[in-house]
């Protein structure tokens, strides 16, 4: 990224996700995912003008940290 005339660097960032699925009968999956274990921030960019309430680019970061979630599917009809 230039900014001024200088080559800033950003540091790299990481995400560690994870799901679950169990199927307790035919045709229904339950699943448990889990984003952003570490619940990491993105790194801080000197060169985006953001305010102190967001002082990176929420449009390359995702700007929510730890979420979760449960799903269930169900399929109608014939098994496969």
């Amino acid at each position: 990224m230039l900014h001024s005339g200088y080559l800033l660097r950003l540091a790299p960032w990481f995400l560690y996700n994870a799901s679950v699925s169990y199927s307790p009968i035919d045709n229904l999956a339950l699943s448990f995912v889990e984003n952003n274990l570490f619940d990491n921030t993105p790194p801080k960019d000197d060169s985006y003008p953001g305010t102190s309430g967001s002082p990176y680019n929420g449009q390359n970061y995702n700007v929510y940290g730890l979420s979760f979630y449960l799903e269930a599917t169900y399929k109608f009809g014939k098994a496969r």
